[in-house]
């Protein structure tokens, strides 16, 4: 120890003398690395080309993203990104869980954008019967 000596305890002696039998444990080492990435599915949301309403309540919600960008001064596509609108013009959410049930809404955006999303006039068919949800 102190004159760097190696001491050994009484079960070490025990073993060092045969009255006791020493036990080895084998370490196994698992591979832990991914060996082979899973392919995530690839979701595909296209703008409707027919429904002309939704169109135009997508690209208010265009204009309303590039006004938050610029009030933060961030880039549009970090405040929402062009497939939460278009989850957001599929589903056309009526209350604040809804919102935050929308692709790529998280806690802090269903708090921050919820209030300014309720507060552009929106289509009727999205307001639909459950105006009064809207908190």
């Amino acid at each position: 120890n102190e004159d760097k000596h190696i001491k050994i305890t009484p079960l070490g002696e025990d073993v060092l003398f045969g009255r006791k039998k020493a036990q080895l444990t084998v370490i196994v080492h698992e591979d832990l690395r991914v060996k082979k990435r899973k392919h995530r599915r690839s979701v595909t949301v296209a703008l409707p080309e027919e429904n002309t309403e939704d169109k135009a309540l997508f690209e208010k919600l265009r204009a309303l993203r590039s006004e938050i960008a610029n009030d933060i001064k961030m880039p549009a596509y970090i405040v929402l990104s062009d497939k939460s609108l278009l989850s957001l013009v599929n589903e056309k959410p009526t209350n604040l869980h809804l919102f935050g049930n929308a692709y790529g809404i998280g806690e802090h955006k269903k708090k921050t954008i919820w209030r300014q999303v309720c507060r552009f006039d929106m289509q009727p068919s999205w307001r639909g019967s459950h105006s009064r949800t809207i908190k």
